[in-house]
């Protein structure tokens, strides 16, 4: 997707697992603090930005497991990968 290029290209980006229930899993790990007490589990394209979203959500301790389809384009899958720039 163009805006998500033009972002990463000139701002500094940091990747964060994301969509509403990985996010309330996300809360739910960090409230736990044991690595692996959750696991989340959904479908992505089976690209660069499925594999960051997985190491994202494994540093968080969330264990996941993800469908990868080869027919998923990054727009179709974009509600399950969150990102943020600390541009200011």
């Amino acid at each position: 997707m163009p805006l998500y290029d033009e972002i990463v290209s000139n701002f500094p980006v940091k990747y964060i697992a994301g969509g509403a229930t990985q996010n309330s899993i996300r809360v739910a790990q960090w409230m736990l603090q044991i690595p692996g007490a959750t696991a989340y589990m959904g479908a992505v394209g089976n690209d660069e930005y499925s594999q960051t979203l997985e190491k994202c959500a494994f540093e968080d301790g969330v264990l996941v497991h993800y469908m990868k389809n080869n027919e998923v384009t990054n727009y179709h899958r974009t509600q399950n990968h969150s990102f943020y720039s600390d541009y200011r």
